[in-house]
């Protein structure tokens, strides 16, 4: 039940025992979880068709864009599909869900110092802990990847400085990334983590900037490693700090 409320779909069910009362508040618990999880399905599904259905004529519109002269037009025009096209890709991202990809033990300093060795050209500060050597994290390692990949991509458009720092307890390990950018508002940071939220203040991925949707396609796959994602201030660097907190596989020793 808990996974449920946080999100995550495809939580196992139980058989519900004990006394009648309590077997028939879990009886109509699993027929509730069972309905929602059909309308989202739904849902989603129709999002996915109807996005999809709408690249066609985008394609279509595009190429005969090309045929033409080049002019002020046809190039406000080429990038307004553009701009289209990434909010399609957006909403067909938002409407995959959790992704099919199967969960794989990894350990987290070595995945993630392959991860950052494709962002060498960018100056992003890596504080390595080295207690760290051994600990595993049960990731889908494509998913896991997107989502750091989206919050690093938000932190360089946004500031000139980032920092990725990793710290951990006993039970969960927190991928810290931080920027010097302006940073979010407090009233708005609850906000900007709901689907299709936009706002002029508000900073959404770069790819997703359009629909709001950049940062809930993030929050649902940490939420798909039974994860946490939260919004903070970056007290060192002074713009945001997001903290991605996932559980460790093995136990970490202090």
């Amino acid at each position: 039940m808990d996974e449920f409320g946080r999100g995550i779909l495809k939580s196992k069910n139980f058989k519900p025992t004990g006394a009648l009362e309590i077997r028939k508040a879990g009886l109509a618990f699993l027929k509730m979880k069972s309905r929602i999880e059909k309308q989202i399905t739904k849902r989603t599904t129709m999002l996915a068709m109807i996005s999809h259905d709408l690249r066609t004529p985008l394609t279509r519109m595009k190429l005969q864009l090309e045929l033409m002269d080049e002019n002020e037009e046809t190039d406000g025009l080429k990038q307004d599909i553009l701009t289209m096209q990434q909010m399609i890709n957006s909403y067909l991202d938002f409407a995959r869900g959790e992704s099919a990809e199967q969960f794989k033990e990894v350990f987290i300093l070595s995945w993630i110092k392959s991860f950052l060795n494709k962002w060498s050209h960018i100056d992003i500060k890596f504080i390595n802990p080295t207690k760290l050597d051994g600990v595993k994290l049960r990731i889908k390692p494509h998913s896991f990847e997107r989502a750091l990949s989206n919050l690093i991509s938000n932190a360089i458009k946004y500031g000139t400085k980032v920092r990725i720092s990793l710290n951990a307890n006993s039970s969960n390990l927190s991928i810290i990334i931080e920027d010097n950018g302006s940073g979010i508002d407090n009233a708005e940071k609850p906000l900007v983590l709901k689907p299709f939220y936009r706002s002029d203040k508000a900073r959404q991925l770069d790819n997703s900037s359009n629909v709001g949707l950049g940062l809930a396609i993030t929050r649902e796959i940490v939420k798909d490693h039974n994860g946490f994602l939260y919004l903070e201030d970056s007290k060192d660097l002074g713009g945001l700090s997001v903290r991605v907190e996932i559980p460790v596989y093995t136990k970490i020793e202090f």
